[in-house]
């Protein structure tokens, strides 16, 4: 079993965007409107950036977590 995917609610594509290619270190590989938009990882996992706002007449916020592992957090940063 591996991770395929994760997606995070936004209200705002053009920043969230901005924020996760910085954070990141990766561009967008597909892009539909300000619906959604994916970031394509090379090991295959892929984080979604999803505005509910498409396809609900009101925003609900979800409860949306990335986990990040890192070893020795003194040493990385």
């Amino acid at each position: 079993m591996k991770l395929d995917h994760i997606y995070v609610s936004v209200t705002d594509m053009d920043k969230s965007i901005k924020f996760y290619e910085e954070l990141l270190e990766l561009k967008i590989t597909n892009r539909n409107e300000n619906r959604w938009a994916d970031f394509q990882s090379e090991g295959g996992f892929y984080l979604g950036l999803y505005n509910p706002k498409y396809d609900c007449k009101e925003f609900r916020q979800g409860n949306n977590t990335i986990g990040l592992k890192i070893e020795d957090i003194k040493k990385e940063y």
